[in-house]
């Protein structure tokens, strides 16, 4: 018996020398590597800076019909619709110079952007919230891409300029008031 168990043990000595010498799984026999590479492109952040407000004047609104006030980017008069006339205010300043919203954009230089605009906003009078005006028709057009609604470039510096326009509606018996909103405009890279 005693030969028996030295056999046995022997036989479990010689096995255990051969397992270490042959790979534990056949999956690690198969394995391949390899490596591969992460990079990010960081860019300057775009900015935009409020340099002028859309500005539609003073407006007198005669008849009953109502009227329109368009100003266009980079346009250098407002157009009159229907009965909406411009105020004759004389040499009053307060009366309101008609111009385009201006902005200062900057960014990475030479990288494209599109700007986004509400389709339309609605103009309040502060002391008489119940009276509106609605703002449509909104447009912004670059000083890179003045043939392109919405769309910039910018320069060499990472800077551009940027005018935002749009179409005052004036309903028939609208009431004397002085109407503002505020409108978002968003910026991101193209």
């Amino acid at each position: 018996m005693k030969a028996e168990k030295i056999d046995a043990i022997r036989a479990l000595a010689a096995a255990a020398i051969i397992a270490g010498a042959v790979p534990t799984s056949v999956a690690s026999a198969q394995e391949a590597s390899a490596r591969g590479r992460v990079s990010a492109i960081v860019v300057r952040p775009l900015s935009v800076t409020r340099t002028g407000d859309l500005d539609f004047g003073t407006v007198a609104a005669t008849g009953k019909g109502g009227g329109t006030v368009r100003v266009a980017p980079f346009a250098r008069a407002a157009r009159f619709a229907g009965s909406a006339r411009q105020a004759d205010c004389g040499t009053d300043a307060a009366c309101g110079a008609v111009h385009a919203a201006s902005f200062l954009v900057t960014g990475e230089p030479g990288r494209r952007y599109r700007v986004r605009l509400p389709a339309e906003a609605t103009a309040r009078d502060p002391r008489n919230p119940a009276l509106a005006l609605k703002v449509v028709a909104l447009a912004a057009r670059a000083r890179s891409a003045v043939d392109r609604i919405g769309e910039g470039q910018l320069d060499g510096a990472g800077s551009d300029r940027l005018q935002i326009g749009g179409t005052l509606v004036v309903p028939p018996f609208t009431k004397a008031g002085h109407f503002t909103a505020r409108i978002a405009v968003l910026i991101d890279y193209d």
